[in-house]
C-alpha cells in the first residue's frame, strides 16, 4: 500500500468520525439506547482502524518525511475525536438510563403501603486503580458520568464511586465514607500535579532502547510519548 491509498483510507476514517460526531450533535435524548450502543462499536472498530493505519504507515518506504508528519498529525486529531466522542455517547447512555431508573422508582414508589428499595441502574463507568497519572483522566469521565449528574443522590454516587475502585485504592474507602468525603479524600491524595508530570517523563526516558530501525519499536516509542506528554499537559508532538 501506498502513501495515496493510505491517505483514502485516512479520508475514509474521517467521514466516519464526522457521521458519528453529526449523529450526536443532533441526537434527542429519547433515543433508544441500542442505536448508542451500536455508536459504541463503531467508535471502537474505528479506533481499532486507526491503529492499523499507524502500523501501514510505517511500513511504507516511498514515503516522505513531510508526508508521515501530517499523516501522523490526522491520525492523532481523529484519536481525540473519537476519545470525545466515545465519552459523550456514554454519558448519554449513563443519563437515560438514570432517568429510566428514576421514572420507574417514582411509579412503584408505594408497593403494599411500603417504599420500594431504589434500583441502582447500570452505568458504563471508568475504574481506578491508583496509579497517579490516571487519575486526571479518570476524574475528568467520573464528573461528567456520575460527579455532576442532578439526578444521583449523594448515595448512589458513593455507590458509584465506590465501584470504580480497584486493586489498593480499594481500600482506600471505609464503611464511614460519604460520597463527599471519600472524593475529597482521593483528589487530595491522588490529584499531584507536579507528582504526575514526573512520572510521565521518567516513563518517557525509561523507554526501551530501540536497537535498530525498526518502525514498529519507532511508532510504539513514538505513541508513548504523546500519551504521556498529553497526560502530563506538557504539550502535544
Amino acid at each position: 500500500m501506498d502513501i495515496l491509498k493510505l491517505n483514502k483510507a485516512k479520508t475514509s476514517l474521517k467521514g466516519s468520525i464526522t457521521r458519528i460526531a453529526t449523529f450526536m450533535d443532533n441526537v434527542s435524548e429519547h433515543v433508544d439506547i441500542t442505536e448508542l450502543e451500536v455508536k459504541l462499536k463503531k467508535i471502537d472498530q474505528l479506533q481499532r482502524k486507526i491503529e492499523e493505519l499507524k502500523e501501514l504507515l510505517f511500513g511504507l518506504e516511498t514515503a516522505k518525511p513531510t508526508e508521515e508528519a501530517e499523516f501522523e498529525e490526522d491520525l492523532y486529531k481523529c484519536e481525540t475525536r473519537l476519545d470525545d466522542l466515545e465519552v459523550r455517547v456514554k454519558k448519554l447512555i449513563n443519563s437515560i438510563n438514570v432517568s429510566l431508573s428514576v421514572t420507574a422508582v417514582e411509579k412503584n414508589k408505594y408497593e403494599n403501603g411500603t417504599f420500594a428499595q431504589t434500583k441502582i441502574p447500570p452505568i458504563i463507568l471508568p475504574t481506578f486503580s491508583g496509579k497517579y497519572e490516571q487519575f486526571s483522566n479518570f476524574k475528568s469521565q467520573f464528573d461528567d458520568l456520575i460527579a455532576t449528574s442532578e439526578q444521583l443522590t449523594q448515595s448512589q454516587k458513593l455507590y458509584y464511586l465506590n465501584s470504580c475502585l480497584s486493586n489498593e485504592v480499594k481500600e482506600f474507602a471505609s464503611t464511614f465514607d460519604t460520597f463527599s468525603s471519600l472524593y475529597e479524600a482521593l483528589e487530595s491524595r491522588y490529584d499531584n500535579k507536579r507528582l504526575i508530570v514526573d512520572i510521565h517523563v521518567q516513563q518517557i526516558l525509561n523507554f526501551k532502547k530501540i536497537e535498530r530501525e525498526n518502525p514498529k519499536e519507532i511508532r510504539e516509542m513514538i505513541d508513548c510519548i504523546k500519551k504521556k506528554l498529553t497526560g502530563s499537559k506538557i504539550t502535544k508532538l
